[in-house]
């Protein structure tokens, strides 16, 4: 079992790098409360000595911090292999940081005292999830629902031009950042993603949330599809179009109770229950999305609507110079102990 001492080494080895130093003052950083677990993972907010401020997360994926059902599975070079694949895709975030999606910072693999990979990740922490949003002051605007729709779309084509399946697309792993105008929303939580080549190895790989997957990707042994994260999009924006209450799949696709017909359509497609009937690429249904604002939006400055801004509270964005990605044919290189 990983005791506090051991977070604060990794922490350490980490505040180390000049780079993270310089960019970060990451030695200014100490362990705060854990925000959650997975399966493999540990999760920690970084808080900083000299303002108080939890704006980063701290990530340990290793053999200690496994569930116990899961540590044989670690080890198994299968699971490495697709850890090692994880922590490259932390790598290439680190490198060429994407709008919409986590902000990393680190992304490293090391060995404990026992030769046992640990793979550790910096990353930015948000305070509100769009879960989290509906949850404390619900009301529908047609104007969130495509903002939204649009932004994780272009998270999900930048995961998806990486050869990358999110799988766990939902309101909980959807971060609202507040700007002067309209909140920018951000796609993170990784840990579930697969890659387009990669076969599902087993029923403890099959990750589905109820109401919100598609059925295919608890049962198929097959490879993942771009349309398990469209579909899980249409069913998040169609739980905030419908009062919160998800899509109900034995009586069929029924309209939400709120939306334009439009939008109402772009939603039966992206639920559409055979794969084939659905988007099938985010690029699809982000120009559906990116049409219909438009149209919208034509139609409000001819007849003189202003649009409402919530969450009007700025918050500056990090910059940070970047590097090209690989191409998709080299292979991920593995790591070895020292």
């Amino acid at each position: 079992m990983l005791d506090h001492t051991q977070i604060e080494s990794y922490l350490s080895y980490l505040a180390a790098r000049q780079d993270l130093r310089d960019l970060l003052q990451l030695d200014r950083y100490t362990i705060g409360e854990r925000l959650g677990e997975g399966g493999f993972s540990w999760v920690y907010k970084l808080v900083n000595q000299d303002t108080g401020r939890g704006d980063l997360a701290f990530k340990i994926v290793s053999a200690d911090t496994c569930k116990p059902y899961n540590r044989t599975a670690f080890s198994s070079p299968k699971m490495l292999n697709t850890l090692r694949r994880e922590q490259w895709l932390g790598q290439e975030l680190v490198a060429r940081p994407r709008e919409h999606l986590v902000r990393f910072y680190a992304a490293e693999e090391l060995v404990d005292a026992y030769n046992r990979p640990v793979f550790l990740y910096v990353m930015d922490c948000y305070k509100l999830s769009f879960h989290d949003f509906m949850e404390a002051s619900y009301s529908f605007q047609e104007e969130t629902a495509l903002r939204l729709g649009i932004q994780i779309c272009q998270a999900l084509c930048a995961l998806h031009t990486m050869d990358v399946i999110h799988r766990d697309v939902k309101a909980e792993n959807i971060y609202i950042v507040p700007t002067e105008q309209w909140p920018k929303y951000i796609l993170g939580d990784f840990g579930n993603c697969r890659f387009l080549d990669e076969e599902n190895p087993g029923t403890n790989t099959r990750i589905v949330s109820p109401g919100i997957s598609p059925e295919e990707q608890g049962s198929s042994a097959g490879l993942p599809e771009p349309s398990w994260d469209t579909y899980a999009l249409g069913a998040t924006l169609y739980s905030y179009c419908n009062d919160r209450k998800p899509l109900d799949r034995s009586t069929g696709y029924q309209p939400p109770r709120h939306g334009s017909t439009a939008l109402h359509q772009i939603l039966e497609k992206a639920l559409a229950r055979h794969p084939e009937d659905r988007y099938r690429s985010a690029r699809q249904m982000l120009y559906d999305l990116s049409r219909l604002t438009r149209s919208q939006h034509a139609q409000e400055t001819d007849s003189g609507i202003r649009n409402t801004k919530p969450l009007p509270q700025p918050s500056p964005d990090r910059k940070r110079e970047t590097k090209p990605l690989p191409k998709k044919s080299e292979n991920v290189p593995e790591k070895t102990a020292s």
